[in-house]
C-alpha cells in the first residue's frame, strides 16, 4: 500500500557571508560547501520560500549590525508564509530578544574570539529566559565547554564541530545577493 507522505523540505538562506568573526568552525568558507550555493535575488524570495516547509537563516552572522536590516525583512517574508524559521546566530546583536516571537528555534554559536565561555553562558541563560524554545549551542570540539557545560541548562543541546569537517544538512543553500 502506497501512502503519500509529506516530506518537510528545508532550505538555508545565507545573509552576509563575510561577517568578520572568523569562526574556526564556519563551514560556509569550505570549497565543498561553497560549491552548493545557489544565488538568490530579493525578487525571488517569496517564490523560493514557498517551496519549503523550513527556512534556516544563517550567514556569516545574520544579526551582525551590517546584516540586521537585511535579515529583518527576510524573517518577515518567511513568517508571512507561515513557514518554520530557525536562525543561526552568536547572539551578538543587543536586541535579538525582540525577534523571539517570530523564530521557531535558535542555533547559537560560541565565538571564543568575541567573548569568554562564562560570559557566553550568561548571555545564553538570559536569552533562554526571554525565549525558552529550542536552542542548540555550537562549539568547536575540544574547547573548554566540556568542563563547564553545567553552566547551561540541560534543555540546551550542545553540538560540536570539528574544524574543516563540517556536517551541512542535505538542504538547498541559497546565498542572498546584496542589492545593487
Amino acid at each position: 500500500m502506497h501512502h503519500n507522505v509529506h516530506v518537510k523540505k528545508a532550505a538555508r538562506i545565507l545573509v552576509g557571508l563575510e561577517c568578520g568573526y572568523s569562526c574556526s568552525y564556519c563551514c560556509n568558507k569550505l570549497p565543498e560547501v561553497k560549491a552548493r550555493f545557489k544565488k538568490l535575488k530579493w525578487k525571488d524570495i517569496p517564490a523560493t520560500i514557498a517551496q519549503y516547509d523550513i527556512i534556516n537563516i544563517s550567514g556569516g552572522e545574520p544579526l551582525h549590525p551590517r546584516n540586521y536590516l537585511t535579515t529583518l525583512p527576510l524573517i518577515h517574508a518567511v513568517k508571512s508564509q507561515h513557514k518554520k524559521l530557525f536562525v543561526y546566530t552568536n547572539l551578538s546583536h543587543p536586541d535579538v530578544e525582540y525577534l523571539c516571537p517570530f523564530v521557531d528555534g535558535w542555533n547559537i554559536g560560541y565565538h571564543p574570539s568575541q567573548t569568554t565561555w562564562l560570559d557566553f553562558c550568561k548571555r545564553v541563560n538570559y536569552f533562554l529566559q526571554q525565549d525558552p524554545k529550542g536552542v542548540r549551542v555550537q562549539v568547536e570540539f575540544g574547547q573548554e565547554w566540556q568542563i563547564e557545560k553545567m553552566l547551561l541548562p540541560n534543555t540546551v543541546t550542545i553540538k560540536t564541530w570539528i574544524r574543516n569537517q563540517c556536517f551541512v544538512p542535505n538542504e538547498t543553500i541559497y546565498l542572498l545577493e546584496e542589492e545593487e
